[in-house]
């Protein structure tokens, strides 16, 4: 579980830097995988992504197959976002507005079952 200290103070630490203004990709870099920073910053411009993100709260956490952590988020008691972290940076997010593509919908809604029933997660309150 001492994972999850380190994935949150992480997910925190962005948190912070957003709260502070619009943080660089150098400012990203240690918290967010270096392919997904520009992604993460062009998503973050968009204020209902930027809300969901900045208000979630981590209920439950799944480990995938090849190491990361998928933590399901909730916001006004509704599911919001899956964010992936590997190696202690956010991989990928997953959210209605975080995405346009079909097979980032159809990945989430994949995982959302498995993270909610599958018994393999860690329940976070």
């Amino acid at each position: 579980m001492r994972f999850f200290l380190k994935e949150f103070q992480q997910i925190e630490a962005i948190r912070a830097l957003y709260q502070t203004g619009s943080p660089t990709s150098k400012q990203l870099a240690g918290y967010i995988a270096p392919n997904y920073v520009s992604i993460f910053q062009e998503k973050m411009k968009d204020t209902a992504n930027r809300a969901d993100f900045m208000n979630m709260r981590f209920y439950q956490m799944l480990t995938l197959e090849n190491g990361e952590h998928a933590y399901l988020t909730q916001k006004n008691q509704q599911f919001s976002l899956v964010i992936l972290i590997k190696n202690n940076q956010v991989s990928q997010i997953y959210g209605d507005n975080w995405s346009d593509d079909p097979k980032d919908k159809l990945t989430m809604e994949g995982m959302l079952p498995h993270i909610i029933s599958d018994g393999k997660y860690t329940e976070i309150y």
